[in-house]
């Protein structure tokens, strides 16, 4: 029996987020009611990063080599990247604070996410994390070529098995679940 090469084209199709964080396998992420986040900045790059790995060798006065390598993980996996072309529902849900009429009020709390999130590949399939926390922040990067993003960094924490792993539907013929788009507040502009 030959064994199937994963052929995944690494782009984002798009970025949900769930409150439901008791997902524990496909159906259970299928089942999930998503929520569309904003567009991500190319320029940023997403990355999904692995977790560092600690090794420990235990040497002796006997022998060069090692007797033992102890190795264990250090820091955890990590999702970054930057959100773009916010909604003012996407900016007070995902950054926080609050609308007055047409105005954004900045608050200076870091507001911090406990979530699921989905990334969905433009070459079809998806991975979700079924237990996220992390922030996102407001980068204003005001004058020549001024443009607003969010930048975010979420890490996957452990399930209630206590393990802490993701689902990766791997099959590219599969599709996500559509996702429902943020109720907005009471102005609805997009941030540029």
């Amino acid at each position: 029996m030959a064994e199937e090469k994963l052929k995944i084209k690494w782009r984002v199709a798009g970025i949900d987020f769930s409150d439901n964080t008791d997902i524990k396998d496909k159906t259970t992420a299928n089942a999930a009611a998503w929520v569309t986040a904003p567009r991500t900045l190319r320029d940023d790059e997403l990355l999904i990063t692995p977790p560092t790995v600690n090794k420990n060798p235990i040497y002796s006065h006997e022998a060069d080599a090692p007797e033992e390598n102890e190795i264990t993980i250090g820091d955890p996996r990590n999702i970054t990247g930057s959100f773009i072309k916010m909604t003012t529902a996407q900016l007070v849900d995902l950054v926080g604070g609050k609308m007055d009429g047409t105005a954004y009020v900045m608050e200076d709390v870091l507001k911090v996410l406990k979530k699921a999130i989905r990334i969905r590949f433009q070459g079809g399939g998806w991975v979700v994390f079924p237990r996220v926390e992390g922030y996102v922040l407001l980068d204003m990067n005001v004058g020549f070529e001024g443009r607003i993003k969010a930048p975010f960094e979420f890490t996957p924490l452990a399930s209630d098995d206590g393990k802490s792993g993701g689902i990766w539907e791997t099959d590219t013929s599969a599709t996500a679940p559509a996702a429902a788009p943020l109720a907005a507040p009471a102005n609805t502009g997009t941030t540029k």
